[in-house]
């Protein structure tokens, strides 16, 4: 059964003012604006492309405005998206190049953050994944190690030798740890390492 997120509340304190801000300088569209009653008042704006909204109101929330802070979104081009956002008057970081994405932060008027992710070209959406003792090969994304290595296939094409003392301490037995591979769903079990390390 899937688990999927859908909706991510944004605390801040003139709903008006907010509304305007992501879907006029942001660029987010606006899909509902209902205000139920004197206490309730629901707005729910959706990111371009996104399968997850935002929502933002009077009653929807109980955290103080500007506490959602690190949100992070992923565009395909974040210098563009930069400067996207700069024209339209809102301010936003310098591009951070790491070897696992590039990033702009901006905020909004209440002082909730967010960040835009540009995945390097050649990953794929998968989690890291350490092999068992004796094997210095890593795949997927998420640890400083990797860097730009990612999957062929569902078992490691493409993936890369890092230095043993990049990964973290195995135990007396090894790794044993399942990691499910995003795009396949496939295991990681000691029958699919054998078959990494061949």
């Amino acid at each position: 059964m899937d688990w999927k997120i859908e909706l991510v509340a944004i605390p801040v304190t003139d709903v008006d003012r907010a509304k305007a801000f992501y879907v006029e300088q942001v660029g987010f569209n606006a899909d509902h604006d209902y205000q139920v009653s004197d206490e309730l008042r629901f707005v729910q704006l959706t990111p371009p492309g996104s399968a997850c909204s935002v929502v933002m109101g009077t009653g929807v929330t109980e955290m103080p405005p500007g506490s959602q802070k690190g949100v992070q979104v992923v565009v395909a081009d974040v210098q563009a998206a930069r400067e996207e956002l700069l024209a339209h008057g809102v301010p936003a970081s310098d591009v951070d190049v790491q070897p696992w994405g590039s990033f702009v932060t901006f905020s909004d008027p209440d002082g909730n953050t967010w960040a835009l992710q540009q995945i390097p070209r050649g990953r794929s959406r998968l989690l890291a994944a350490p092999v068992p003792a004796g094997g210095n090969r890593a795949f997927g994304r998420g640890h400083p190690a990797i860097g730009r290595a990612g999957m062929g296939g569902p078992v490691g094409r493409g993936a890369r030798r890092v230095p043993a003392s990049h990964l973290p301490a195995a135990g007396p037995r090894g790794w044993r740890r399942r990691v499910i591979c995003a795009s396949k769903g496939v295991p990681f079990t000691p029958r699919f390492a054998r078959r990494i390390r061949r």
